[in-house]
């Protein structure tokens, strides 16, 4: 396999590659926002269908996403997300860092700054004063075991979240999460490939033939491909989750 084939698409990606399984649509005058709207409808009604598509998105959180209160950054999580894991990026060093839970009710620790760089006696908490010398400190650190972490605390009904240290430029935030997704960063990664991009670039054409051309036959037939297409999908992805016996 290739390393494309190895690794995942990022939305703007995947946008590209559907655009450029429409040869005619895309050049057509006037599309160009309508499009990018379709594939968007196109992934929801694939989540809909294939529940495999509603696990592990990628939502990126850069500094003017958060809010600011004292030393924390506070954000809102997607509508009904059920967090997997999160990581703090640093841009520059392409460098990622454990985020470890905090209790939602001790908040305010965060946004008045930890006493002292201990949270944990496996961990060290990064602060916004050892972004600078990250490097230097990292490998102290990694002759004892130990390791920079940054601490996030969710409130209990799953909306907003309290994270230390302060998101600054530079860096960001990665919360990969279970549910249904509405809306994409171009830089976030999917989980769709190739046989998505066909199954969404036919739903495209369906919308187009419907709404620009008003041809409901066209419609009707490109919409007919596209079931095969997503009930191939949903197999897929059910036969995927089964262990395989020899």
């Amino acid at each position: 396999m290739t390393d494309d084939a190895l690794r995942y698409w990022t939305w703007a990606e995947f946008n590209d590659k559907v655009t450029e399984l429409l040869p005619q649509d895309s050049q057509r005058i006037g599309l160009d926002k309508y499009i990018p709207n379709l594939i968007r409808q196109a992934v929801l009604d694939l989540q809909d269908f294939v529940p495999g598509f509603r696990k592990r998105h990628e939502t990126l959180y850069y500094p003017g996403d958060f809010a600011v209160d004292g030393a924390a950054s506070v954000g809102t999580l997607p509508p009904h997300a059920d967090i997997c894991e999160a990581w703090l990026w640093s841009m520059e060093r392409n460098k990622r860092f454990s985020v470890e839970n905090f209790k939602w009710q001790d908040r305010f620790k965060l946004v008045n700054q930890l006493e002292g760089d201990y949270a944990g006696s496996d961990y060290i908490v990064l602060t916004q004063a050892s972004f600078a010398s990250i490097e230097i400190s990292n490998r102290l650190l990694a002759m004892t075991g130990v390791k920079r972490v940054a601490l996030m605390a969710v409130d209990r009904a799953g909306h907003t979240f309290y994270f230390y240290p302060q998101i600054i430029k530079g860096w960001l935030l990665s919360i990969f999460w279970d549910g249904r997704k509405f809306d994409w960063k171009d830089d976030e990664l999917v989980q769709f490939g190739e046989e998505e991009a066909w199954a969404v670039s036919s739903w495209v054409r369906a919308k187009i033939a419907m709404e620009v051309d008003r041809d409901q036959q066209r419609h009707d037939a490109i919409m007919r491909d596209y079931a095969v297409k997503r009930t191939n999908l949903f197999i897929f992805h059910k036969e995927k989750g089964k262990l395989k016996h020899n």
